[in-house]
């Protein structure tokens, strides 16, 4: 039986594994949760990570409970990817999956470059 996910600041339980792992990660982060973007951060996963993280105990609670497929395969498919993580002012957090490091690589230099903006604009009002 699958046990129904109970959205908190996530939308799902991936996105919950992804926020995890990204706060575990080197990668690097930008923005801010004041912002209109928010704070962000690109995440890679390729295919021979997913045996490491399919023994993460989070993932082991989310597999028992029926949220994730209990091989590696099945967990490749929603874990391998290229995504964006990123969250806002009040705590929530959004993953996008996008469909290349080039995809990743534009979507945080749009980013990037509205958060300058901002922060070009914040400072004209100081």
């Amino acid at each position: 039986m699958t046990e129904d996910y109970f959205a908190t600041k996530f939308r799902s339980a991936r996105d919950e594994v992804l926020y995890d792992l990204h706060l575990d990660s080197s990668e690097r982060c930008s923005g801010d949760a004041e912002a209109p973007t928010g704070w962000f951060a690109g995440m890679v996963i390729t295919a021979d990570e997913i045996h490491a993280i399919a023994r993460r105990p989070e993932v082991v609670e989310f597999q028992f409970k029926g949220q994730f497929p209990l091989t590696d395969t099945g967990l490749t498919d929603q874990f391998a990817g290229f995504f964006l993580i990123g969250g806002n002012d009040q705590g929530f957090v959004y993953v996008e999956r996008c469909i290349s490091q080039a995809d990743l690589d534009g979507r945080i230099a749009e980013l990037d470059a509205a958060y300058g903006a901002w922060l070009d604009t914040d400072e004209d009002n100081i």
